[in-house]
């Protein structure tokens, strides 16, 4: 091979490099607008722009490789979609598209797809968390200033004004406080870095406490405990008993925080002693939040029994509760969801990944860094645990972490191992 063409592979190479790190950083602008664009801060269009602006140029960027890359958790998602389309049939829920459930998945699906053709790295990974971090920190300081952080209370939470329903805010700052911390207890960062990451941390505790979401606090000590069980000194020591003292500390300075502070325990302090109440006693002290997501469970668990491989089609427990308790909407239990929608099957189908990603991240001591195995192990261990109170199988961010953690599976600096063995 002579030097012109070993320049022209050289040239090659560095463009095809470019056009990859264009896409990525238009993934990492539509992250950062998304949460921001809620007509409040900007205009939603502005994130409707963002978000056609990286699949514009995903598809442009798949025509000009002349290459479609479908990796496992693409064949793993495919299946599922399937799977759901083939229980409509049954479902009293007929629509398509139409549907905000299957959209959703169908939304999904496009982004990891076109995502998964920038074969992105862990640095990747990092910049994309950083996107996610800085919206959610940018999002309450600017929300602070304009002092619309005020008067809220247990039937008037924070972002329901924003999203039309706090919780979807409360999930929007539970994953930057994820990132958040994973970059602070994993990466070399900077004074400056730890200091705007501690900052943005601050600022989504503070919206979550603000929205009423019980478990979207809890959620973020769960991950971190994780993190550092896997964290090691220089000498390759685990300081466990230091870590799980770390934690406990902070665990009793966010309830001394959520009972005492009048203004977080109008939101959540109350919301969280009728949690409490109900765990003692089977009864709320205040609202019946808790004892409708305890009927809900039973119900659909009750139901599930008579149709186990099957279930009743896609989305439909929402018809069965409205028939029981006169509540239109989902169980707020992923497993329930899936068990009364999709049967065994549908429910194998899905957790089948949660299982490969913690199995091979487990297995892969001498496979993969620390940092790696805490992420992956993290995620899925913190999601198991936030799905008992909520439905996550459609939620956009969760499909990106999973994403994230399959990916960091794939590391090239890790080849001893792969996911997809």
């Amino acid at each position: 091979m002579n030097r012109m063409q070993l320049n022209e592979g050289a040239s090659n190479r560095r463009m095809v490099l470019s056009e990859r790190s264009v896409g990525v950083a238009l993934f990492c602008l539509y992250i950062f607008i998304s949460s921001l664009a809620n007509d409040m801060v900007f205009p939603s269009s502005i994130g409707s722009l963002t978000l056609y602006l990286f699949l514009g140029y995903s598809v442009l960027y798949i025509l000009l490789n002349k290459k479609l890359k479908i990796n496992r958790i693409i064949k793993w998602m495919l299946v599922f979609i399937a799977f759901c389309v083939f229980t409509m049939l049954y479902s009293p829920e007929k629509g398509f598209l139409s549907d905000s459930e299957f959209y959703l998945l169908i939304v999904n699906f496009i982004l990891i797809l076109f995502l998964s053709q920038y074969d992105i790295n862990i640095n990747d990974i990092k910049k994309i968390s950083w996107a996610n971090i800085l919206s959610g920190g940018f999002l309450i300081f600017i929300l602070f200033a304009r002092g619309n952080l005020t008067g809220f209370s247990t039937s008037n939470r924070f972002g329901q004004d924003l999203f039309g329903n706090s919780n979807i805010l409360a999930n929007l700052l539970m994953k930057s406080a994820l990132y958040a911390i994973w970059l602070l207890v994993y990466s070399e960062n900077k004074i400056i870095h730890k200091m705007v990451l501690t900052l943005c941390l601050v600022a989504s505790y503070y919206g979550m406490f603000l929205s009423g979401g019980r478990k979207f606090i809890i959620i973020p000590a769960i991950f971190l405990y994780i993190l550092l069980f896997f964290k090691r000194d220089s000498r390759g020591r685990k300081h466990l008993v230091k870590y799980t003292g770390v934690v406990i500390a902070i665990v009793i300075a966010v309830y001394y925080l959520i009972m005492n502070v009048p203004a977080f325990y109008a939101v959540i302090g109350e919301r969280m002693e009728s949690l409490f109440s109900f765990i003692r006693t089977g009864h709320s002290i205040s609202g019946k939040s808790a004892e409708i997501r305890a009927t809900m469970i039973e119900i659909g668990f009750n139901k599930w029994m008579d149709s186990p491989i099957w279930g009743y089609g896609f989305d439909s427990f929402k018809y069965y509760n409205r028939l029981m308790t006169g509540h239109f909407y989902y169980s707020h239990n992923n497993y329930i969801e899936l068990l009364y929608d999709l049967g065994i099957i549908g429910f194998a189908i899905y957790y089948w990944f949660y299982w490969k990603l913690f199995y091979v991240a487990w297995k892969g001591k001498n496979s993969y860094t620390p940092e790696i195995r805490a992420f992956v192990i993290g995620i899925v261990f913190s999601m198991l645990v936030f799905e008992y109170g909520a439905v996550n199988y459609t939620v956009t961010s969760t499909q990106i972490m999973l994403f994230f953690a399959y990916t960091l599976l794939k590391e090239p600096r890790y080849e001893r191992r792969y996911i997809d063995e």
